[in-house]
C-alpha cells in the first residue's frame, strides 16, 4: 500500500490558488520577508506572520474532483492512503487524495467530494524523470488558470507561464542532475 503523507507544517506551504490571487500573494510575500526581517534575531525571530487567506478560494473555481483525479490519474499514479501529523502523531486525511510517482513530488488533493478545495505540493530533489512528471502536471493544472505560491521559497508562478515553471523546478533537481 502507498501512503502519501505530508508533516502538518507542509500544508498549503506550496499552494495553489487561482490567479485572480496573484497580487494578493505577491503583497503577502513582500509582508512576510518585511517583518521576518523586522523580527530576525541571531537565533531565530521574535514573532511570527499569519498570512492573510487569497481574497478568491480555489473551491470557488468549481474544479471537479473526478475530473482531475482522471485526468492526472493517467500519468501520476495515486497513492492508496493519505496521512498527515507530526513526530510520532499521524493520522488519516479522509477527504484529501494524492498523486505522485514517488514521495518526492506529491500533488495533495483535499475536496468536498464533488468540487476540489485545496490543491498543494510536496516537493524535494527531483530527478529528470520526476521534473518531467511535474510540468506535465502543472500544463494540466493549467487549464484552471492557476498560480503556484511557494510560500517557504518566496516563490510565485503562473502555470500557463512555461518559463518560469521549468526555472522554479530547477530549484528542486538532485544536485548529481543539474
Amino acid at each position: 500500500m502507498r501512503e502519501a503523507y505530508f508533516h502538518e507544517d507542509d500544508y498549503c506551504q506550496t499552494e495553489l490558488l487561482p490567479i485572480a490571487n496573484y497580487k494578493h500573494c505577491r503583497d503577502q510575500l513582500g509582508e512576510i520577508e518585511s517583518f521576518s526581517a523586522q523580527h530576525e534575531t541571531e537565533s531565530g525571530w521574535t514573532d511570527m506572520y499569519v498570512r492573510k487567506d487569497a481574497p478568491t478560494t480555489l473551491a470557488a473555481t468549481q474544479i471537479p474532483t473526478l475530473k482531475l483525479q482522471d485526468a492526472l490519474g493517467q500519468f501520476l499514479p495515486p497513492f492508496d492512503h493519505v496521512t498527515t501529523g507530526y513526530s510520532t502523531y499521524k493520522e488519516s486525511c479522509d477527504n484529501t487524495i494524492a498523486f505522485g510517482a514517488n514521495t518526492n513530488l506529491v500533488l495533495f488533493v483535499e475536496h468536498s467530494g464533488e468540487h476540489i478545495a485545496k490543491l498543494w505540493l510536496t516537493i524535494y530533489g527531483l530527478s529528470g524523470h520526476d521534473t518531467e512528471l511535474a510540468s506535465q502536471m502543472f500544463r494540466l493544472l493549467s487549464q484552471w488558470d492557476l498560480l503556484l505560491v511557494d510560500w517557504s521559497m518566496s516563490a510565485l508562478v503562473a502555470l500557463a507561464d512555461v518559463d518560469a515553471v521549468v526555472q522554479y523546478l530547477a530549484e528542486f533537481r538532485m544536485a548529481d542532475e543539474t
